[in-house]
């Protein structure tokens, strides 16, 4: 199943945080559209899941795959809890590191979760 986000992740990288609130703000935004995706999916509770993701920016400049991978799953474990998808977001639930992609689509930027 995948579950496509229109927005793209913000990185780690301090010289993208305006401040702390933006970060904060930004992470809210980021586990509530999370969230809201997964409901209307109407995912059966699991046992354990396994996520990996593709992030379609809209131009191919250089970007750090590790300044993103914290904002994205940390946002999508929360939601899948918060979802009733699964119990927690321990390693019985979630056994492995997910995987991340980056890839370019000028016309449609978005977040894929799989």
């Amino acid at each position: 199943m995948t579950i496509t986000l229109p927005m793209l992740p913000i990185s780690q990288n301090t010289n993208e945080w305006r401040s702390r609130w933006t970060r904060i703000k930004y992470l809210s935004e980021w586990r509530r559209d999370s969230f809201i995706l997964i409901k209307e999916a109407q995912l059966t509770p699991m046992n354990q899941v396994r996520l990996s993701a593709v992030v379609y920016f809209p131009d191919r400049r250089k970007r750090d795959l590790d300044n993103y991978h914290a904002p994205i799953f940390k946002g999508l474990c929360d939601a899948l809890v918060n979802a009733g998808v699964i119990p927690d977001d321990e390693t019985r639930y979630i056994p492995e590191l997910p995987g991340l992609r980056f890839d370019c689509d000028k016309g449609n930027p978005r977040t894929e979760i799989v």
